[in-house]
């Protein structure tokens, strides 16, 4: 394993542009067991002669094995930050034929040679850099479908924003319309259209803003009301909750706009931001096993990082609701536009990508809101006398 392993590192370094051979000279015994300062061709030329097995030879079998070490050592500070056990793991995973190099190790027709040669040096970790590959593979299955349904859920939300403010607006003018139009026409036998007891409706000033509250009305009653089958549509987790709850037979009646109101909240506040950490969680992860491809730095370890990352990042999406509590400005209403901000789903987004650096900012929060330093909030009562 550990000839294999340099092998691997001399490939590694042979093979990149950023890294050389040169400081690999050093000062090692040769075959009369004298020490002598090689240069980098002789080193070179001395690892190639390494076999395995080692020769029977006492004295050639412990000079083989310095002369190994000695290189394993070195050509790990001239691959850094690689290393021979992640170079033989980033090529099994990047190749995807964990199972196939385990049981073709001795065969040269299944498997490369560089591949073989980085089964052999892992070996024990066959099974690990499979089952890390099969669960990254599924995770960039599932990750377009994951984003299908933020984007879908999003813009579900951002539709049911549209519908509430056109049932604020419209409502907001046909209050004023109908008190200045009462006002105008108070005491006037000869009104347009104003009897007492009749209705407004058909009052021309009226008519449009009456329309515009039937069919926002209408828009809200369709949001609110959907059947299953359009999920199949819209699959997002609104028209999810949505189905739901109309089969709990909870829609009943007129939907109002506080009802709509506080699912978008709802869905604002704490949906949202755990649906955007996730995507952020899954992107932060993509980009971190992509740089550790690529400077073959691909370790056991790292499935454990990406295992506990995903939860991480869910948590502080759910966290960001909590801590963050948008307001939206009231000239939106009048304007019929959203305010363009800084949301909790940017913010869980961002929780994603970088959870580490979220939950640091909560331990910095942690100890100002709980601190233990009674320094801090003390003040010293002694009194100072005047110079004499």
């Amino acid at each position: 394993q550990d000839l294999d392993e340099v092998h691997l590192l001399l490939a590694h370094i042979s093979g990149r542009t950023d890294k050389s051979f040169d400081g690999l000279a050093m000062k090692l015994p040769n075959e009369n067991g004298d020490w002598v300062d090689m240069s980098t061709a002789q080193v070179l030329l001395e690892i190639t002669r390494l076999r395995y097995p080692p020769p029977k030879s006492e004295p050639d079998r412990s000079r083989g094995a310095l002369i190994l070490l000695a290189a394993k050592d070195r050509l790990t500070a001239l691959a850094s930050p690689a290393r021979g056990l992640t170079v033989a793991y980033t090529t099994l995973f990047v190749a995807g034929r964990g199972r196939r190099a385990t049981a073709s190790l001795f065969n040269d027709g299944e498997s490369g040679a560089r591949v073989q040669l980085a089964a052999r040096t892992i070996s024990d970790y066959i099974t690990h850099v499979n089952d890390f590959h099969n669960r990254f593979t599924i995770l960039l299955w599932i990750t377009p479908i994951i984003l299908l349904i933020v984007a879908m859920t999003y813009w579900d939300v951002a539709h049911g924003h549209m519908i509430q403010l056109r049932i604020e607006q419209t409502a907001l003018a046909l209050s004023n319309a109908e008190t200045k139009f009462e006002a105008d026409t108070k005491g006037s036998v000869a009104g347009v259209c104003y009897q007492p007891g009749s209705s407004l409706a058909g009052c021309s000033p009226l008519q449009n803003i009456v329309k515009q509250k039937a069919a926002a009305d209408a828009d809200a009653k369709t949001y609110v009301t959907r059947p299953w089958t359009h999920c199949f549509f819209d699959p997002s987790l609104l028209c999810a909750s949505v189905v739901y709850w109309n089969a709990a037979g909870q829609s009943t009646g007129v939907i109002s706009s506080g009802f709509l109101g506080s699912l978008l909240n709802l869905f604002n506040g704490f949906v949202l931001p755990v649906l955007f950490a996730t995507l952020g969680t899954l992107v932060r992860t993509f980009r971190v096993i992509r740089e550790k491809i690529g400077d073959c730095t691909l370790a056991p370890r790292d499935r454990m990082q990406m295992l506990i990352s995903l939860p991480l990042g869910l948590v502080a999406g759910l966290a960001v609701g909590l801590f963050y509590a948008p307001k939206v400005d009231p000239t939106a209403v009048a304007a019929a536009m959203l305010p363009i901000a800084l949301t909790t789903s940017g913010i869980g987004f961002l929780a994603g990508y970088g959870a580490d650096a979220f939950f640091s900012m909560l331990d910095t929060v942690l100890k100002r809101v709980f601190s233990l330093d009674s320094t801090n909030g003390s003040q010293d009562t002694r009194k100072t006398l005047p110079p004499t």
